[in-house]
């Protein structure tokens, strides 16, 4: 009997089952590969000190003041010392000084304070077991307060069984550092506030009246409401000239919305090629009404020869004196090239409607004609 020939299906497992075999140490070994190289890339943890910085200090204590103690703790720190075995404890020096503020202290310093006592100190026995000295009582003023001064270099120990004190008491004068507190006069700062004097700019806005002045019958038309026309009126010294914008232009100087803009532009005569001789002259402004300007309140919004730089329009101080005829280039004036000079009214008078115009020639200077071509009122 012949034997029969191999299992196909039998050797393919066989075969696969030898792959996986292979396969398999393969993909650990990778995986081992990649697991080792993670680990190395990682950084140790740092090391991080304590998180407390708080260090042992076994220096002489700081200076210590304390309230007034009873004689009976007193005893017990004698009695603590007699039990020490091996020597005697540092000495007890007693100083008298007042700690805190209290009441009493309040008291004490409204009053003179007796003389300081003087500072009780304990001897210390000598440092053997055997035989401890009994150290002598010191009778404590009821109503004196002590402070404890621990020994240090520059305060040291005084010779054994005396009774002579370290040093002086010298604790009085620390009385005074803790009562200097004086913040309170710092609160009388908030009590300059000034604002309120500012209030009473408005009443300069209103000039005494020139009762004194003399109308002229010049025709309005003379002085031109709006840009220069060369047509120049001559008002006297002490003479003026009332205009009605309403009557003349049907519309008013209307200044009821405050701005920084100017209002109304005052035009003088040019004496020679860009040049004006401005005179002594004042312009006013007055509500009116329309059509009864002559009993109208005015307002002075312009003023040559006062010697009040606030009142000079666009000159301000730009000529300090403010004589009569001063010569003026056009450089200096309304646009740079005009004869004109402008004003702000809402800078000295009140916003309103002010219907009204006054320009006079005041008595002063030269005591000649004061020369106006026109007013214009700006937009």
């Amino acid at each position: 009997m012949n034997p029969s020939p191999d299992n196909p299906q039998k050797t393919g497992h066989l075969q696969n089952l030898a792959r996986w075999f292979i396969l398999v140490p393969v993909i650990l070994l990778i995986l081992f590969g990649c697991g080792q190289l993670a680990l190395a890339s990682v950084q140790p943890p740092a090391i991080e000190g304590p998180l407390t910085k708080m260090q042992a200090d076994y220096l002489v204590w700081d200076f210590t003041e304390f309230q007034p103690v009873t004689a009976g703790i007193l005893d017990e720190i004698r009695k603590d010392r007699s039990r020490y075995a091996y020597g005697a404890p540092p000495a007890i020096v007693l100083v008298p000084g007042v700690v805190w503020p209290t009441q009493q202290a309040a008291q004490q310093e409204a009053t003179p304070l007796p003389p300081a006592p003087t500072e009780q100190i304990f001897s210390t026995p000598p440092a053997t077991p055997v035989t401890q000295p009994t150290v002598t009582e010191a009778v404590l003023p009821s109503a004196t307060q002590w402070r404890y001064i621990p020994p240090t270099a520059t305060n040291p120990l005084p010779p054994e069984n005396t009774k002579t004190p370290a040093a002086t008491s010298t604790a009085a004068p620390t009385l005074t550092f803790t009562l200097t507190h004086t913040p309170a006069p710092t609160l009388t700062f908030t009590l300059t506030h000034t604002l309120a004097p500012t209030l009473t700019f408005t009443p300069t806005f209103i000039p005494t009246e020139t009762v004194t002045l003399t109308a002229t019958t010049a025709p309005p038309n003379h002085v031109n409401i709006g840009p220069p026309d060369g047509h120049i009126e001559n008002i006297p010294a002490g003479a003026q000239i009332i205009i009605d914008l309403v009557a003349l232009t049907g519309s008013p100087l209307d200044t009821s919305i405050p701005d920084s803009d100017d209002d109304l532009v005052f035009y003088e005569y040019e004496i020679s090629t860009g040049i004006i001789m401005l005179d002594h002259v004042v312009l006013q402004v007055g509500p009116g009404p329309s059509g009864s300007c002559g009993s109208s309140t005015w307002t002075t919004v312009f003023d040559w020869g006062d010697g009040n730089a606030s009142n000079n329009g666009q000159l301000g101080g730009l000529y300090p004196g403010e004589i009569d005829n001063q010569s003026i280039p056009f450089a200096n004036l309304y646009l740079g090239s005009t004869t004109g000079i402008a004003i702000d009214t809402d800078a000295l008078a009140a916003p309103g409607i002010y219907p009204c115009l006054r320009v006079y020639s005041p008595a002063t200077g030269n005591g000649d004609a004061a020369q106006v071509d026109a007013i214009e009122i700006l937009p």
